[in-house]
């Protein structure tokens, strides 16, 4: 090998452009290629087959337009045209017979050794773009990866995972940060819009005998949010579901939802406590006057003429079938309870209201009331109109409840409706005797 100690040397353009997909060079004994093009002098590592290229000897270039095309292995700005189906540019198959340990293909480290002085300065691992350069062109893709399992192998290991891309950060002690951290960061630069929809994110089920669990799974502890949308700015709705049904913060404080809303949970037994299928708190400051506030507000709105049957706000009901009671308190369809303390004294306050908006210019149907009172079933076990659970009577005590007291004529009549029959309950503005 030493005998080919001279470097050959090249005068002129004329004899490269005859021979720019050829190098002559000189092999030295170091395994070095050298070639001598217009008066400088190149250096190439070379290999015989089967051993390692080694580039730890090269020095990039500082030229900005040349470091950008490559500094390695590189096209420059040529892009070299393929026509076969199927075609590569780089290939590698490589067989993972390592009995422990990780393998890769290709192990690409990048490392940050100056102080950032500005934005959008990264420091990438790898750079990867798909482009066009005719109108109808193919699916760009950036980077496609497969966790691919070719044939009919089976897995026994409950740990064992398949994944077409894992994306993690590590750190070390110490290592703090007043910026952010991504595990997977994805970004869209687009000034045009897709017709037939632009998401940042697009998952699919391709076509397979097999159905899987679901879209996305999180696993492990140390969350404080499943997900943040603080930071965004939605045009419609923050989700929308599979039948079109939506979920909208519009503002802070207001959340907005369509569609019908089902909530379904199976308790099994209770031991302690009380426990609520849907839970609603509202807490509130100093309020002005005109102001209100409702923990739930539920409106049920009929605009188009129709023969429905009934048409509610709010419907509760609690439901009891088995042998014996499940409660030895009480079962009711809806409960409301006003709860004072302090000194404060309201102007008025009461467990329910009642309120009654009725501009209709129709006739009046005999049985509109505040009040429906029905019975459904074969039984009439509920056969009183009021129970005073808590409420003792007194006798001649106008401040209370219930109080006993002498006949004394009526001077009103509150009327009632039993079935079609009018009933009228007798009062009167005389109060008990002290």
């Amino acid at each position: 090998m030493s005998a080919f100690n001279k470097i050959p040397t090249f005068a002129g353009t004329t004899w490269l452009a005859a021979n720019k997909n050829r190098l002559v060079v000189d092999r030295d004994d170091s395994y070095q290629a050298k070639i001598n093009l217009n008066g400088t002098v190149y250096t190439f590592a070379m290999t015989a087959k089967g051993q390692t290229l080694d580039y730890s000897g090269h020095t990039p270039t500082t030229t900005a337009a040349t470091a950008a095309q490559g500094t390695i292995i590189t096209c420059g700005s040529t892009w070299p045209s393929y026509t076969t189906a199927g075609a590569a540019g780089i290939k590698l198959l490589l067989d993972d017979a390592c009995a422990t340990g990780n393998f890769a293909s290709i192990r690409a480290r990048a490392k940050s050794s100056v102080a950032r002085t500005g934005t959008l300065q990264y420091t990438l691992a790898g750079d990867f773009s798909a482009s066009a350069a005719v109108s109808e062109y193919k699916d760009l893709i950036g980077l496609s990866s497969y966790g691919q399992v070719p044939a009919a192998y089976t897995q026994t290991n409950a740990n064992h995972i398949v994944c077409g891309v894992k994306a993690a950060i590590t750190d070390y002690t110490g290592a703090t940060s007043s910026g952010s951290r991504y595990a997977l960061w994805v970004d869209d630069a687009s000034i045009n819009t897709a017709a037939n929809g632009h998401y940042l994110i697009f998952a699919q089920k391709l076509t397979g005998a097999a159905t899987i669990d679901g879209v996305m799974q999180v696993r492990g502890a140390l969350f404080t949010y499943g997900l943040n949308f603080s930071a965004a700015t939605f045009a419609t709705a923050d989700i929308v579901f599979q039948n079109s049904d939506t979920l909208y913060n519009s503002a802070a404080g207001v959340m907005a939802a369509t569609g019908l809303w089902t909530f379904t949970e199976s308790l099994g037994a209770l031991a302690s406590g009380e426990k609520h299928g849907v839970s609603a708190a509202t807490t509130v400051g100093a309020m002005t006057g005109g102001t209100g506030v409702v923990a739930g507000n539920f409106v049920a709105t009929a605009n188009t003429a129709g023969a429905g049957t009934w048409l509610s706000g709010v419907f509760g009901k609690a439901t009891a079938t088995a042998a014996t009671s499940p409660v030895n308190g009480y079962l009711s369809g809806g409960e409301f309870e006003c709860t004072l303390g302090g000194a404060q004294n309201p102007p008025a306050h009461c467990a329910i209201a009642l309120n009654m908006t009725d501009s209709s210019t129709g006739s009046a149907n005999a049985q509109n009331a505040y009040v429906f009172i029905r019975q459904y079933g074969t039984e009439t076990r509920a056969n009183n109109l009021f129970w005073f659970a808590d409420h003792t009577s007194a006798t001649g005590n106008p401040a209370v409840l219930i109080s006993n007291d002498s006949d004394t004529a009526a001077t009103h009549y509150i009327k009632c409706l039993m079935g079609a029959t009018p009933l009228w309950i007798m009062a009167t503005t005389t109060a008990p005797a002290p």
